[in-house]
C-alpha cells in the first residue's frame, strides 16, 4: 500500500524532472539565457528535489550527480550575487563622486551603466 510520504516523494521527484526539462526546453528555444537566474533556479529546483527522491529510492548514482549539481547552481548563483552586489556598489560610489564634484563646481562625472560586464556572467533577469 502506498503512504502519502512515498506518493509525496513520487510527486517531488516528478517535479524536479519538470524544472530540470523546462529549464532544458527553454534555453534550447532561445526563451531564456542559459547565464540567466530562472535558468539557474529551475536547474538548482530540479536537481535538489531530483536528489531527494534519488536518495530515498535508493538510487545512489542518481542523487549524487544530483547533489554535484546543486552545488554547481548554488556556486553560480553565489557568484552572480556577488558580481551584482559589487556592481551596485561601483554605481552609488561613481554617483557619490559625481555629486561632489558637481558640489566644487567641475561638472558630473559619468555614471556607469549597468549593462552586462565580462566580469559578470550571470545576469539578474
Amino acid at each position: 500500500m502506498l503512504t502519502f510520504g512515498s506518493v509525496l516523494l513520487t510527486v517531488i521527484g516528478w517535479g524536479g524532472a519538470l524544472c530540470a526539462l523546462t529549464a532544458y526546453f527553454m534555453v534550447t528555444k532561445r526563451l531564456i539565457e542559459p547565464d540567466s537566474m530562472l535558468y539557474q533556479g529551475l536547474n538548482l529546483g530540479g536537481a535538489f528535489t531530483l536528489c531527494i527522491s534519488a536518495s530515498v529510492s535508493g538510487a545512489w548514482p542518481s542523487a549524487i550527480v544530483n547533489l554535484i549539481c546543486v552545488g554547481i547552481g548554488l556556486q553560480a548563483v553565489l557568484t552572480a550575487k556577488q558580481h551584482v552586489l559589487k556592481a551596485l556598489l561601483r554605481r552609488r560610489e561613481r554617483a557619490g563622486l559625481a555629486r561632489l564634484r558637481q558640489r566644487a563646481g567641475r561638472g558630473p562625472v559619468p555614471v556607469e551603466s549597468p549593462a552586462r560586464s565580462a566580469h559578470a556572467p550571470l545576469v539578474l533577469r
